[in-house]
């Protein structure tokens, strides 16, 4: 399932990097990677499942190109591209349905950074390896 968070009643920590700044239209989203079960059916007709403890989660960060969060994360990626591990901290806290998430992260696929994209929305892409949900 994934989990759509409105920047308005975000906070969001990437890196030590309070990501702020969205504009109108700009979204967060986590989505599991993967099924939390897998099942087989074997040739005498039973079913077995397979339960997979599975934290990695699939980040998705929609800014508009040029915003305070957007410069933020451009300057964070740089920094972290230049350590021998680009793998840094991520939280969330969705403070209108009081939950909070907490792991470990990675970029996987940079926004655009054309010219002329002022304006427009750019989408970032991370892995996520969420090691804590909290729901008050």
């Amino acid at each position: 399932m994934t989990n759509v968070f409105n920047p308005l009643f975000l906070m969001l920590n990437i890196g030590g990097v309070l990501v702020r700044g969205f504009a109108k239209g700009d979204f967060v989203s986590i989505t599991p990677k993967g099924a939390d079960n897998t099942s087989k059916q074997g040739p005498d007709g039973s079913v077995s499942v397979s339960v997979q403890p599975n934290d990695l989660h699939d980040v998705k960060i929609s800014l508009m190109h040029g915003t305070e969060a957007h410069k933020a994360l451009v300057a964070l990626r740089k920094t972290l591209r230049a350590l021998p591990s680009p793998i840094t901290t991520i939280a969330f806290t969705d403070t209108l349905m009081r939950e909070s998430w907490a792991g470990t992260a990675w970029f996987t696929t940079p926004a655009g950074t054309g010219k002329g994209d002022e304006g427009k929305d750019h989408e970032w892409n991370m892995e996520a390896l969420i090691s804590s949900v909290n729901v008050a």
